[in-house]
């Protein structure tokens, strides 16, 4: 049985960033064949590891991430049954003058990874702009798509 359910999304601002904080509940039968998928795309890039308008794994760039620690514990101790994990990320941006960004996220969690069985993804965009004076303008994250299926996963590259 595997499943991922987003279950909490607030927004946040102090005085220097501003964006959102979300939650996805990931059921997992058997931690041991089964693999995450974290990729982002943006438009503005927050850090030197992560191109342009390209999907990039963030599991694979940053396995260190706070995001990711649930994961990386569970999969070092490969145990048999059910597991519920929650994974919580809090993307923001600036709160400087025109500052503008759109992160698009592609999540999947795929069992027996090398048969690729069975599978399930969430999609989610969010999209922060600041005014000219350095104001939220926007503060947008919408739930995109999600879905399961059996046999061969398109990752998006």
């Amino acid at each position: 049985m595997l499943s991922i359910e987003p279950t909490e999304l607030t927004t946040y601002s102090n005085s220097n960033i501003f964006g959102h904080s979300f939650t996805l509940k990931l059921s997992i039968n058997n931690i041991k064949n089964t693999h995450l998928i974290w990729l982002e795309k943006t438009d503005n890039t927050y850090t030197k590891e992560i191109s342009i308008d390209k999907w990039e794994s963030m599991l694979a760039i940053n396995r260190e991430s706070p995001i990711f620690k649930p994961w990386v514990e569970l999969r070092k101790k490969l145990d048999e049954g059910i597991k519920l994990i929650e994974l919580t990320a809090s993307p923001s941006i600036f709160l400087i003058p025109n500052n503008k960004r759109t992160l698009d996220y592609f999540i999947a969690i795929k069992s027996n990874y090398e048969t690729e069985d069975e599978w399930h993804v969430w999609m989610a965009s969010q999209t922060l702009e600041t005014d000219p004076e350095g104001k939220i303008k926007s503060q947008k994250f919408r739930h995109l798509a999600k879905f399961h299926g059996q046999g061969h996963l398109n990752v998006p590259q």
